[in-house]
């Protein structure tokens, strides 16, 4: 289970703050097709097997053109400035699991 004190799934500021530390070092040139393409790809990998996981789209194409629209929207904000918006976007999995879970048992 979680450690106590941490919320189960751990979503929270620290979460936002894990992410952004995890893209840190990708390359990060949105000035064009070809760094954000390479942005996109860096960014999926990193962020797959990075805890909190984002709730991406199942598929990696779907995922990819997804984010590559958010990074052509957002051009301008640094990696740690584009997590919030992919939280926003995309939620994460555990909270979603959670949710989904909850309901299934109000249901019961």
């Amino acid at each position: 289970g979680a450690p106590a004190g941490k919320s189960e799934g751990g979503v929270g500021p620290e979460a936002e703050e894990k992410l952004a530390k995890a893209i840190a070092g990708i390359p990060w040139d949105l000035t064009g097709i070809a760094g954000i393409k390479e942005a996109v790809k860096e960014l999926l990998k990193v962020l797959k097997d990075t805890k909190p996981a984002l709730d991406f789209p199942e598929t990696p194409r779907e995922a990819k053109t997804k984010i590559a629209s958010i990074l052509q929207m957002n051009r301008d904000k640094s990696p740690s400035e584009i997590i919030p918006v992919f939280i926003k976007e995309f939620g994460f999995a555990e909270e979603k699991k959670q949710k989904a879970e909850k309901k299934e048992s109000a249901i019961a």
